[in-house]
């Protein structure tokens, strides 16, 4: 018989939490699951009934008549966050390994990136041209909290050149391990 070198592949069983439902039975869903992703934007949708294809018709009506504060596409709405904190918390009751990630370009926004960051949040995606962003964005945040520390990135400078490839990997990392993201087909992953 012939034999065949097969390395083991390691691998993660996960799902997208994109409605209300699911967020409200995270723990449920974390026993059987390794990571959870938060598809923001049919998580807003389906959370404030709004639709994002149509949303620009009746928006200035919206803000105007306070029904709505803002873009609820481009910065997360408080029911919202408010659902991704509880699905966090269940699912890490349950699993405390569970990993935790943001996707969709509300990962790039700054606000944003600070409430995943206390809300537990250990990765969020966005497209290759907000990755610059919300690396700034994390810098920023982390530089703030450990005010004390010096932030020593090596191979990159946040100014210019935001990431180095490493065996197709690109990576931004400094002694807090503050940042590492890995490209995917839909865009970035950056793990805070």
């Amino acid at each position: 018989t012939d034999v065949v070198n097969v390395k083991d592949l390691s691998y993660k069983v996960g799902t997208m939490i994109e409605l209300p439902c699911a967020a409200l039975t995270a723990g449920e869903i974390a026993r059987y699951a390794q990571f959870f992703s938060f598809g923001t934007n049919d998580l807003t949708q389906t959370t404030l009934g709004l639709s994002r294809d149509d949303f620009n018709s009746f928006m200035p009506d919206y803000t105007m008549y306070d029904l709505l504060e803002g873009n609820p596409f481009a910065t997360l709405d408080p029911r919202v966050k408010e659902l991704i904190s509880i699905a966090t918390e269940r699912g890490k009751s349950i699993r405390p390994d569970l990993s935790a990630g943001l996707c969709g370009e509300h990962g790039a926004r700054p606000e944003n990136i600070k409430f995943c960051m206390n809300a537990g949040i250990n990765y969020v995606s966005c497209s290759a041209y907000s990755v610059p962003i919300a690396l700034l964005a994390i810098a920023q945040i982390k530089t703030a909290e450990k005010s004390s520390d010096i932030c020593d990135i090596r191979g990159c400078s946040i100014d210019s050149n935001p990431a180095y490839v490493n065996n197709g990997v690109a990576e931004v990392i400094d002694k807090h391990e503050l940042l590492h993201f890995a490209v995917s087909c839909s865009g970035f992953f950056i793990f805070m």
